[in-house]
């Protein structure tokens, strides 16, 4: 296969982006964000005008917490259900037998099957960093998060 006609092909032009995305995401993205639920002033002051405009009063200490632990409960399971989306697209194995019948069947061309196989690849190579990058990990448990990554700011 020469030189120039590797340089045509599709599959080479969307792995040369893939690596340009990735490495531009690398140098301009913000740090990675933290595990902590992080609840601020602000938004304790949120909580109380919310409370005030529904119940007419401020709320006690105990209600307060209680908001705030519901925040938290809230966040956390924000970034679980973020995780739990980005691992559903990790269905490589089903896609492969998929693909395999597909070929089998006449139905995909061998030059498709192999395109659609390294996107599986692919996108079930991209979990881990996606997950990284969405700050889910296991500091998003809820124990983790009433049992010490809660701060105030």
């Amino acid at each position: 296969m020469s030189v120039a006609r590797i340089a045509r092909e599709p599959l080479l032009h969307f792995v040369l982006l893939g690596v340009a995305l990735f490495a531009l995401h690398r140098s301009v993205a913000p740090p990675a964000p933290t595990h902590e639920v992080v609840v601020t002033t602000a938004m304790r002051r949120a909580f109380q005008q919310e409370h005030l405009r529904r119940h007419g009063r401020l709320p006690t200490t105990e209600e307060e917490r209680a908001l705030v632990e519901r925040y938290v409960d809230t966040e956390v399971m924000l970034r679980e259900a973020l995780a739990l989306g980005s691992l559903m697209n990790t269905r490589g194995l089903m896609e492969l037998i998929v693909l395999n019948l597909g070929l089998d069947l006449g139905i995909l061309s061998p030059r498709i099957f192999a395109m659609l196989v390294l996107m599986a690849l692919a996108t079930t190579a991209m979990t881990g960093p996606m997950l990284t990058l969405l700050g889910v990990g296991k500091e998003t448990k809820r124990a983790a998060a009433k049992a010490g990554s809660l701060t105030s700011a």
